[in-house]
């Protein structure tokens, strides 16, 4: 059983919680959400649970529209662990577990256990993480230039969007990637120019990266996802992330005397790597079956 709300929505009472099983050699076949098979599950009123191992998208919009045809009243999507969040296919009441808490659920749903009152936790954060499609260090061209340079929120970055976006949702959707952490960084990036107006390009970057979070907000380890899940390093994070606050009130900033100066660096680091580069592939005796040109 469990109690269903949604935003601008009459609350829904309490409602069973259903999985749909088969007879047969694979009985858990019908609960997959991407091809859910619901004719033998009393869908009617109630909450149905599924399983995938798909990351997408598609299967909570493939579960959601099968529940919704089927009578049913919201949907339980038990899913590989991930950060990523999406709104409900067509604003029907829908959430998503990782797969251990939805084997859980579907304990649950198998046995007698009595209802209890029902618990809000409150000021329990999600763990910072290095997303897995974040850009790793170190640079492939210029090894001796340190890259990342710095970290900052990317993913399920609620955001103004197009109305031509298919995951709008009254005029803004959920969006992950570079061009959700770089806006972020740009308008740091204006707030310390405001603040120190002297302060170049340099400085500000400087600012940002030396005072950076290398741990998390509340002290926790950061963990870089990906295979293997691992550690955090600079390699993943640079700098570590973006410290807003620390940044404004930096008490050293590094700067370069003049821009020509730091031009001048990053032309000669990056035309030496490639002369290197050109330079052993030139001399070297590959065979065939390894030659590789970048």
């Amino acid at each position: 059983m469990t109690r269903l709300s949604h935003v601008s929505r009459k609350e829904i009472d309490f409602t069973g919680l259903v999985y749909p099983e088969t007879p047969g050699l694979l009985p858990t076949a019908a609960g997959v959400c991407e091809s859910l098979s619901l004719n033998n599950t009393p869908v009617v009123g109630n909450v149905v649970l599924c399983f995938t191992t798909v990351g997408s998208r598609s299967a909570m919009a493939s579960a959601s529209s099968a529940v919704r045809a089927a009578g049913g009243v919201g949907v339980v999507i038990a899913r590989n662990p991930s950060n990523a969040l999406a709104p409900c296919s067509n604003g029907f009441p829908c959430i998503m577990v990782d797969r251990e808490l939805g084997t859980e659920i579907l304990f649950y749903i198998r046995s007698t256990m009595k209802l209890s009152p029902s618990k809000t936790l409150v000021g329990k954060p999600v763990s910072t993480k290095i997303a897995y499609f974040s850009s790793r260090g170190p640079s492939s061209i210029a090894p001796a230039s340190l890259k990342p340079d710095i970290a900052a929120p990317g993913v399920s970055i609620l955001a103004a969007s197009s109305p031509l976006d298919p995951f709008m949702d009254g005029e803004f959707a959920l969006h992950s990637g570079t061009t959700m952490a770089t806006p972020h960084i740009s308008g740091i990036v204006e707030l310390l120019k405001a603040l120190h107006p002297s302060w170049s390009p340099a400085a500000i970057k400087s600012a940002l990266v030396t005072t950076a979070w290398r741990i998390g907000p509340l002290g926790e380890p950061i963990f870089a996802e990906g295979s293997p899940r691992k550690l955090a390093d600079p390699f993943d994070y640079g700098g570590g992330i973006v410290n807003p606050n620390e940044a404004a009130e930096s008490g050293l900033v590094h700067d370069w005397a003049h821009l020509t100066t730091y031009i001048t660096s990053v032309l000669w680091v990056t035309t030496t790597q490639l002369y290197l580069s050109l330079w052993n592939n030139l001399h070297s005796v590959p065979t065939p079956s390894c030659l590789f040109w970048m």
